[in-house]
């Protein structure tokens, strides 16, 4: 794909992984573990008539989909695959142009949803309260794999998010519509959502450069590639990238943030010291 080629996926249905197992001897154990009469239909139930979910997807640019002359077909054994033009996977809307449009959508729905609650409950609730509605309900939305899909050229789609935050911010105080949205983040003690978006990459980073996370991105630094005593010698250093899908992978991305800290801040003897200097460097 960073090549301007097209990435074929398929998400396989995991539920039909039981029609790998005999369905009688399935039942029989069950019975025999103390599953009651009842138990064993509503098992056989479950079990009877499954049909094949898996879906498959082209991934590329929009200009590269468009010049496919020809449809695929792709089936697993003698069952043919859907081909979709987005997907959720473990919880992200995933577009074959990565433009992440349906997915700020679901976010967007999702969060409206639990607006509407917050104004109906908000009088019989005490400003922590409403706050902790905020923090436990919606926020995690806001925040959820942010990384992957956070401020990737969709500016007004970011800006949309945003608009979301400043609302429930207003609601919470009690504010007009018309009120300044970041004198009432300012009173709540938020970060708008850009901000946060930064962080979440900053502290990813961190725990890539400190063994903290089981993924490796494969980091590497400007000293790792020659030996002169640089200011940036402890840079990240970006891999090429001829389109901007090489431009937005996670390392590269995230790199330009990291690159931007104060030494002492990169250095910080553990996670919890990194967040401390962080969140001071942000606020300054």
């Amino acid at each position: 794909m960073v090549a301007g080629e097209l990435t074929g996926t398929v998400f396989i249905d995991l539920a039909k992984a039981f029609d790998t197992v005999n369905h009688g001897i399935l039942l029989r154990k069950l019975h025999l573990l103390g599953a009651d009469d009842h138990a064993c239909e509503w098992f056989k139930s479950f079990l009877s008539e499954r049909s094949q979910k898996s879906k498959f997807m082209l991934i590329g640019s929009g200009p590269r989909l468009s010049r496919l002359s020809t449809s695929l077909v792709t089936s697993v054994g003698d069952t043919p695959l859907e081909e979709v033009e987005s997907y959720k996977y473990l919880g992200v809307m995933i577009s074959n142009n990565l433009t992440w449009h349906d997915h700020i959508e679901s976010i967007k729905s999702k969060i409206n949803k639990k607006l509407g609650l917050l104004k109906r409950i908000k009088n019989y609730l005490p400003l922590h309260s409403r706050i902790l509605f905020y923090n436990s309900y919606i926020l995690p939305s806001f925040d959820y794999a942010d990384i992957v899909w956070g401020d990737r050229g969709n500016e007004t789609l970011m800006a949309d998010l945003q608009i979301l935050q400043n609302k429930v911010a207003r609601i919470i105080l009690d504010l007009d519509y018309g009120s300044s949205a970041s004198s009432a983040l300012k009173k709540l003690a938020w970060k708008d959502l850009k901000t946060r978006r930064i962080v979440n990459r900053l502290i990813l980073i961190y725990k890539c450069k400190n063994n903290l996370f089981s993924y490796n991105f494969e980091i590497t630094y400007h000293q790792d590639m020659n030996a002169y005593n640089t200011r940036s010698k402890c840079n990240i250093r970006k891999s090429a990238a001829r389109h901007k899908w090489g431009h937005w992978t996670t390392v590269n991305f995230a790199s330009n943030d990291w690159n931007e800290l104060p030494q002492e801040i990169r250095e910080a003897k553990d996670l919890q010291t990194f967040k401390v200097y962080l969140n001071s460097f942000i606020d300054t």
